[in-house]
């Protein structure tokens, strides 16, 4: 055999690396909406926050939802993934540094059956998300917000994420 022979079989079993994903967030609905490009060849991305792992799709978007409940500055990045013998990873893509502001002053009070939610208007928005745990239960452009007719053996656990609408 010549040697040349030997390189091009060697050649024939090395697969193309991953390219690196080009991501973007979008926080414009009041969540974090990460959006990115597709990679030829990748089964699914790896969507990392703050440098940790939160989650894999076979998508190129992922909504962050534990992000939205919480609040605050995070920092995404997305690589992607496929499997030979064991996963192969691309390079990250651009770092993407993106924020849900907090809610100044949220107070609850209760008015016959009803509750009433109020919170000091945000600059940074003009519509509002009520959850109770995950669950979005409503959405108002106001600073108030009144949930009916609430049963007396229910506990809410309720969150105000505010957003911009366009």
């Amino acid at each position: 055999r010549s040697a040349s022979h030997v390189d091009a079989e060697a050649a024939t079993s090395v697969k193309p690396s991953l390219d690196t994903p080009e991501l973007e967030v979008d926080t414009s609905q009041g969540e974090m909406r990460l959006n990115f490009s597709e990679v030829d060849g990748a089964l699914g991305y790896e969507i990392v926050r703050n440098g940790e792992v939160i989650g894999q799709t076979d998508k190129t978007e992922f909504v962050d939802s534990q992000a939205e409940l919480q609040g605050g500055e995070f920092s995404y990045e997305v690589r992607a993934y496929r499997y030979e013998k064991n996963p192969v990873y691309g390079k990250a893509s651009n770092s993407v540094d993106a924020e849900l502001y907090a809610l100044q002053d949220f107070t609850i009070e209760p008015s016959d059956n009803d509750l009433i939610l109020k919170w000091t208007a945000s600059d940074h928005y003009s519509d509002y998300k009520i959850f109770n745990g995950s669950q979005k239960i409503g959405e108002t452009s106001s600073n108030m917000f009144r949930i009916e007719d609430v049963p007396l053996d229910t506990v809410y656990d309720l969150k105000l994420v505010g957003y911009t609408s366009d």
